[in-house]
């Protein structure tokens, strides 16, 4: 570490004082000054207008010590003398237009000139935050990144076994997954409050008499409903979430399926999941909901009719999504 041979004390906090020559620090010594510390906590936020001789506050030092430097006056001052002259009215760009320009007649200058289209839409696209590589330099920069990408195969656990160890790697990385699951549960999470998107689980999902079922029970309780002709309404929307709190007490939303005749609320669920800690607290909350709405909560299992489903397909009245559309015709295939 370097120590300065010029230095005092501060004669008002008692800091060190360092000084680049014996001049400076003599001068200092002469005048009994104080550091730069001190005097920006003696000088004021405040000046007075040299017309008017107000009182001009300001929010920071630096603005305080510009205005003073320029010996700028205040709004009012700076109003009347606008309105009086009125080329001060004027803009910069304006007052430095055409002739006006020190510039004008000079080689370099843009006055008399236009951008062409091109460069046109360059600077548009500038604006709009759209990219303007060419291919050609699309191409180096995919090349480039293909062969110098710092991440390029690797991964944040592979970078930890070099860093820490294998031991240290896993506890780190067991760390990393319970902050991810803590930061996407309940309301953080970006489906929160939403219906599961179509297609999502792993049970058969597809259409039949207009209606979307997520899995071959659903799809039986729709096949009676119609045989019985009864009125269902879908739950999957938003406005018919159910918050409820889960054991670990965040926050979530729970979907049931139908209501129907506008008297049964139904939920389509296999009885080896009823008595689940999850689905006790969802249907808890359910029970509520049906309380406070003049509703019976029924919690059923259809039982799967291969045979209804089989020709109810063959006859293009069942229609599968295409991830299983092959598995269902391996299963319902011949007769």
């Amino acid at each position: 570490m370097i120590e300065f041979e010029f230095k005092k004390t501060c004669p008002s906090c008692s800091d060190v004082i360092y000084f680049k020559n014996r001049m400076s620090l003599n001068y200092s010594l002469k005048n009994n000054s104080i550091c730069n510390s001190c005097k920006d906590k003696k000088r004021p936020l405040t000046r007075t207008c040299p017309e008017c001789c107000a009182t001009i506050t300001y929010t920071a030092k630096s603005s305080r010590y510009t205005a003073e430097k320029k010996k700028k006056l205040c709004k009012s001052c700076a109003i009347k003398k606008a309105c009086q002259n009125p080329d001060l009215k004027k803009k910069k760009s304006e007052r430095m237009m055409g002739s006006s320009n020190p510039m004008f007649g000079k080689v370099g200058v843009f006055y008399g000139k236009s951008h062409s289209s091109e460069t046109k839409d360059k600077l548009r696209n500038i604006k709009l935050g759209k990219p303007i590589h060419t291919k050609e330099s699309k191409e180096k920069i995919s090349n480039f990144q293909k062969t110098n990408a710092p991440m390029r195969g690797k991964s944040v656990f592979s970078i930890w076994v070099e860093k820490y160890g294998l031991e240290i790697a896993h506890q780190k990385m067991e760390v990393m997954k319970a902050k991810q699951r803590v930061n996407s549960m309940g309301s953080n999470n970006p489906m929160f409050g939403k219906p599961s998107p179509k297609g999502s689980g792993n049970g058969y999902s597809g259409w039949y008499d207009n209606s979307y079922f997520r899995s071959l029970r659903e799809l039986m309780f729709l096949i009676y409903a119609k045989r019985f002709k009864l009125n269902l309404k879908s739950l999957e929307h938003k406005k018919s979430g159910i918050p409820y709190i889960d054991y670990n007490g965040v926050t979530r939303t729970y979907f049931a399926d139908y209501i129907v005749n506008d008297t049964y609320f139904v939920e389509i669920k296999p009885k080896k999941l009823w008595e689940t800690p999850l689905n006790i607290l969802k249907f808890e909350a359910a029970k509520l909901f049906c309380e406070s709405n003049n509703l019976k909560l029924k919690i059923i299992d259809p039982t799967i009719n291969s045979k209804i489903i089989k020709k109810l397909y063959k006859n293009g009245e069942i229609e599968f999504l295409e991830k299983y559309k092959t598995k269902v015709d391996e299963f319902y295939s011949g007769e």
